[in-house]
């Protein structure tokens, strides 16, 4: 079997107007090293991730308030958002 590359994903992503965000979802490890090529946002940031991969890239880079969906659906990740709403 002859490997072939079918697709790559580059990390880019520009500078956001805002730095401070109530919550961040993250979809995977390259979205967030992707942000955070021009962004500095707080670490203290609560980030909620669609997956364990995820969330281990968000503490890879320092994030210290993770936390995973337990399905790795889009709605799973919305109702862990839906607290952090002030």
């Amino acid at each position: 079997m002859e490997r072939r590359i079918t697709y790559l994903n580059n990390a880019t992503f520009t500078r956001l107007s805002r730095q401070k965000w109530d919550a961040i979802a993250a979809f995977s490890p390259l979205g967030v090293k992707s942000i955070l090529r021009h962004n500095e946002i707080p670490l203290e940031t609560p980030i909620v991730t669609i997956g364990p991969a995820t969330a281990k890239a968000c503490k890879h880079h320092g994030f210290t308030n993770v936390s995973s969906a337990k399905v790795s659906t889009f709605m799973e990740v919305l109702k862990l958002l839906n607290p952090t709403k002030k």
